[in-house]
C-alpha cells in the first residue's frame, strides 16, 4: 500500500514527516487487519484441531481401508470358488485343462465371446474326434459287421451327447 493510499484525501505531494504524522494520527492502521497477537493465538487453535481432526481422519480412513481391503479379498475369494467350479464342469464335460479354465474365467467376467469361441473350437474337436472314431473299422468279434458298427455308432453317440452334457449318465 502506498503513502497516497493509505492517507487518500490528506494526502498532498511533498508533505513533511511531521504533516504524514498528524494525517496518520486520525486513522486507524488496523481496520480491516487482525492484531499479530489474536492471529498468532487463533492459528495455533485452528493448528491443533486440525491435528486432532486429521489423527482422528486417519485412524477412520484406516478402518474404512482394512474393510476395503478385506471385502476386495473376499470377492476374490469368491471369484475364484466359482471359477473353479465351473472350471471342474468344463473338465467333466471333456474340455483340456487350459480350455476349461479359460471359459470358466471367462465366463465370470462376463466375456461371453471367448465363451462361445472355446465352446465351438471345443465341439469341434468332438466332432473330428468323432470323425476319425468313425473312420476306424469296427472291432470283429461275435455277430456281423453291419451289427458291430450299429452298436458302435450308438455307443460314441451316447458318449459325445453325455460330453456335451445332452443325456445323463446311464442308459
Amino acid at each position: 500500500m502506498t503513502l497516497q493510499e493509505l492517507l487518500g484525501d490528506a494526502y498532498k505531494e511533498g508533505m513533511t514527516i511531521e504533516e504524514i504524522e498528524t494525517a496518520l494520527k486520525d486513522k486507524d492502521l488496523y481496520e480491516g487487519y487482525v492484531k499479530k497477537e489474536v492471529f498468532d493465538k487463533t492459528a495455533s487453535e485452528v493448528a491443533k484441531l486440525k491435528k486432532q481432526l486429521r489423527d482422528k481422519m486417519t485412524e477412520e480412513e484406516q478402518r474404512t481401508e482394512l474393510e476395503r481391503q478385506k471385502l476386495e479379498e473376499l470377492e476374490m475369494l469368491r471369484k475364484k470358488v466359482q471359477v473353479n467350479e465351473l472350471e471342474k464342469k468344463y473338465l467333466q464335460k471333456g474340455f483340456s485343462a487350459e480350455r476349461a479354465l479359460k471359459v470358466a474365467n471367462a465366463l465370470i467376467e462376463g466375456d461371453y465371446d471367448t465363451v462361445a469361441t472355446e465352446s465351438a473350437k471345443h465341439a469341434e474337436e468332438l466332432v473330428n474326434a468323432a470323425k476319425a472314431e468313425a473312420l476306424k473299422p469296427p472291432l470283429s468279434g461275435g455277430g456281423s459287421d453291419g451289427d458291430q458298427a450299429e452298436s458302435w455308432g450308438a455307443k460314441l453317440a451316447d458318449e459325445n451327447l453325455k460330453i456335451l452334457g445332452l443325456k445323463k449318465g446311464g442308459n
